[in-house]
């Protein structure tokens, strides 16, 4: 388990937004792919127990959605998802782009 966390809590991506202020805020989220199953899931729900932003990615949309709403209204994280499936090249490409 230390070394999952350790790498959920490492391996992160970085945004920076401007706020209304035109202020830059720096949000960090931790991508999970295969997130609406298994230990996808159970990471998605430590990592936003945690207060990590998240980013999911599943071949469902529906499930994602769902998931993502649940651990938002939950634990007041921003959650964004990307459906895709990673076994295609080109989408693994299009969630690379996308981040």
């Amino acid at each position: 388990m230390f070394d999952i966390v350790y790498f959920l809590r490492y391996n992160h991506i970085t945004f920076k937004t401007m706020d209304e202020k035109r202020c830059f805020r720096v949000k960090t989220y931790t991508l999970i792919t295969g997130a609406t199953g298994g230990l996808g899931k159970a990471f998605a729900v430590e990592c936003a127990a945690r207060g990590r932003h998240l980013i999911l990615s599943d071949i469902s949309k529906e499930n994602l959605e769902q998931l993502a709403g649940g651990l938002s209204r939950a634990y007041g994280v921003d959650v964004k998802i990307y459906p895709c499936n990673l076994m295609e090249q080109s989408e693994r490409l299009a969630l690379f782009e996308f981040l």
